[in-house]
């Protein structure tokens, strides 16, 4: 016999690179409450289900009615339980994968966003930050959409209408973890904007054709010829990598600048620099998008609410 499960109580899991985050859901999408602990777990499966049991427990309490989504979740499931990418390209309607829960531990049923798959040489994944573009198409009334995922890797998502067009992949966080090792908040306290927008300038100019590699063998040499203070490097560097990143995106998406409205998701630093430097190379319409990911999760939650799925009793 099919029955319908009444609307659950949704709570909402991301696993970033550096903490699992918790949101409590209100019936009408509005945040109760949210958490979050330090990520990733040594051990998949058991951890995992121990992790969000740790994290959010007295949610837990009573266990009927309630629902769990998953984000970025998918490399910390036993073998064989995550669902199939999205491939690109496809609609941000309500994926399929999603009605199709999965049992962890002791959980209540968990639904997972699947990661998103992109076919090609080099290939691509965007995973659990890729929820964002739910909440930011919910929210944007705009038809063309460029959407920068700022995590670890840097994803700039093309949307047309509700349509995942395409993406691209920049490694810049990791070429500048490797040429400036340190804390990672060092970049934060000794931030100097005049050798950031000097570090734009220079992947700009005249000099662009020859690349990156030949842009940052002159850091050393503007330091000696006294056009650098040394404790400027940090920030001259990092305008060179970003510089070269949008040099790169401007090349894979000529038509997006200037009037092709830009969403940025990530930390408020990280957004203010690529804020700034998106309107040095002429973007008109540049905002970042607040709490993208847990008003993603909500979507998703929502959708599955209007539309349930059907369990055998």
């Amino acid at each position: 016999m099919d029955s319908v499960l009444p609307a659950p109580r949704w709570i909402g899991l991301y696993a970033g690179p550096r903490h699992l985050s918790a949101f409590r859901y209100a019936p009408d999408g509005e945040v109760l409450d949210r958490r979050s602990v330090p990520w990733p777990p040594t051990q998949a499966g058991a951890e995992l289900a121990g992790a969000i049991t740790g994290l959010c427990s007295d949610w837990l309490d009573p266990p009927t009615h309630i629902g769990l989504l998953g984000a970025g979740l998918d490399r910390w499931l036993p073998r064989g339980m995550a669902p199939p990418p999205l491939e690109v390209p496809f609609d941000l309607a309500l994926p399929a994968t999603w009605r199709t829960p999965v049992r962890l531990g002791g959980l209540p049923p968990l639904y997972l966003l699947p990661e998103i798959d992109q076919q090609g040489i080099p290939p691509g994944r965007i995973s659990g930050q890729g929820v964002a573009l739910f909440g930011i198409r919910a929210s944007s009334s705009a038809t063309d959409l460029l959407i920068g995922l700022l995590g670890e890797q840097h994803q700039w998502v093309r949307l047309d209408g509700s349509r995942v067009r395409r993406f691209f992949s920049f490694a810049t966080p990791s070429l500048q973890r490797l040429l400036s090792p340190g804390p990672a908040d060092q970049d934060d306290q000794d931030w100097h904007t005049g050798a950031f927008d000097f570090g734009l300038a220079v992947a700009r100019g005249e000099d662009r054709q020859a690349g990156l590699l030949a842009s940052l063998a002159t850091p050393q040499a503007l330091v000696d010829s006294g056009h650098l203070q040394a404790t400027e490097l940090g920030s001259f560097r990092h305008g060179l990598l970003i510089g070269h990143e949008l040099l790169g995106l401007d090349r894979v998406e000529p038509d997006a600048a200037p009037g092709c409205p830009v969403i940025l998701v990530g930390a408020e630093s990280s957004c203010l620099r690529y804020a700034r430097a998106l309107q040095l190379f002429g973007y008109e319409h540049v905002e970042r998008a607040r709490h993208a990911i847990e008003r993603g999760l909500w979507q998703l939650a929502s959708g599955l609410t209007q539309h349930p799925p059907v369990h055998e009793a």
